[in-house]
């Protein structure tokens, strides 16, 4: 009942920080070469679909996952973690961290995926 009865003031402020995040996130990720991003509209993470930089790159979502990881330090999740194979064209992006850490971690990924995409243009 209490938390039904407020204070208010500490939701607002995390909602405000939350879709203070949520657009940085999405903002950073189409900048990002090959990635399809929709804001999310509830949640705390950002499913940007990626099916033609998979396709250009010759890679699986998991593959993608995997090089951003253990290449740049960037943990994130393929769509196939979820029970339905549709999200095999899909990268799931957490923004439950600082507005920086977000920034710094989408500069890895696009770093990554450029340099991917001009190595398979050779």
């Amino acid at each position: 009942v209490e938390a039904l009865r407020g204070p208010w003031e500490p939701v607002k402020e995390m909602v405000r920080l939350f879709e203070e995040r949520r657009n940085v996130m999405v903002e950073e990720l189409r900048r990002v070469p090959g990635f399809e991003v929709a804001k999310p509209l509830g949640a705390f993470y950002a499913f940007p679909r990626v099916a033609k930089l998979l396709s250009e790159l010759g890679m699986s979502v998991e593959e993608l996952v995997d090089r951003m990881l253990y290449e740049k330090a960037v943990a994130t999740l393929p769509g196939t973690a979820f029970p339905d194979r549709a999200g095999k064209d899909y990268i799931r992006f957490s923004f439950a961290v600082s507005v920086e850490r977000i920034r710094e971690g989408v500069r890895r990924i696009r770093e990554l995926v450029e340099d991917l995409l001009t190595r398979s243009k050779r």
